[in-house]
């Protein structure tokens, strides 16, 4: 948690003009989402749904803000649940936005977890959202996890913190991968 936060403080700054009242968005489980979650402040109807008890407890102190957590595992370091439960139970909705987080993000393979249970989820959110919004700090660039998640063009939005180096960009080119950054 303590690992680039004003970094991350960042990425959630830049990310939270995207969200409009009215909306259902997911928040999946990190840090980068959490401090998102911090900055929902404002709303009158925003319905809000995550896999992270850390943002569930964080959103629900926005008034406005309608938050549900979905079933599942518990793992307890995390404080996110995941698994078959998990999955069944966003396969039921739409999201007008998902936003996620990401363990990796690498020139070759695009982005990248370090946990099977954490990609799967997200592979599952990008099939039931109009718009995905990846957030990472800079940190993330160049890393290389264990779990291929998501290929570049898969993605609708990256917010991070600073512009990409040139071996990510030059692997975006062509592919419909919006790139906002502080």
């Amino acid at each position: 948690m303590k690992l680039n936060s004003l970094e991350k403080d960042e990425v959630a700054g830049v990310a939270r003009p995207l969200i409009k009242d009215d909306s259902v968005i997911f928040l999946d489980t990190g840090t980068t989402t959490l401090a998102l979650a911090r900055k929902l402040i404002g709303f009158k109807k925003l319905r809000l749904y995550t896999n992270s008890l850390m943002i569930a407890q964080t959103a629900c102190q926005h008034f406005g803000v309608k938050v549900q957590v979905t079933p599942g595992y518990l793992r307890t370091v995390e404080q996110d649940v995941v698994g078959y439960d998990t999955i069944s139970y966003i396969e039921r909705f739409h999201f007008d936005m998902v936003f996620m987080g990401i363990g990796a993000i690498n020139a070759n393979f695009g982005f990248m977890d370090f946990e099977e249970d954490e990609a799967r989820i997200r592979q599952v959110l990008l099939t039931r959202t109009s718009r995905s919004v990846m957030l990472a700090d800079h940190s993330k660039f160049g890393r290389l996890g264990n779990v291929i998640t998501a290929p570049f063009g898969q993605i609708g939005t990256l917010v991070t913190d600073c512009r990409p180096p040139e071996d990510i960009l030059s692997a975006v080119r062509g592919e419909e991968l919006e790139i906002i950054h502080a």
